[in-house]
């Protein structure tokens, strides 16, 4: 979207509790009732801590799952480097319509 990287933080770099705490921010300001919210998180956090996080948040919170990377076969979202996406190759179509699936049944591949 044109904006410098280093005012632009991505999921991996927000702590467990900066995300409940937006959950809970967007819950009462927002929504006005319950908001579903998966908190996508590394391996490895430590157990205690996250149990405490959780608890300190957890009266104010509605629908809040915590989804441990590699806990899922096919995991919505894969944590990968700058590098590693940089080696992955770009398409997109301008029109915003795939061409092949034009006729409302795409091949399947």
């Amino acid at each position: 979207m044109g904006y410098p990287t280093e005012i632009v933080e991505s999921a991996d770099e927000i702590s467990l509790n900066d995300m409940l705490a937006f959950q809970a921010m967007y819950q009462t300001e927002y929504a006005d009732n319950a908001v579903s919210f998966t908190a996508n998180v590394p391996e490895g956090l430590d157990l205690d801590e996250t149990m405490k996080v959780i608890q300190a948040w957890l009266p104010d919170l509605k629908g809040t799952t915590i989804m441990v990377d590699g806990t899922r076969e096919q995991a919505p979202y894969e944590r990968i480097t700058e590098e590693e996406f940089e080696t992955y190759e770009v398409t997109s179509i301008e029109d915003s319509t795939d061409e092949d699936c034009t006729t409302g049944a795409c091949p399947v591949r």
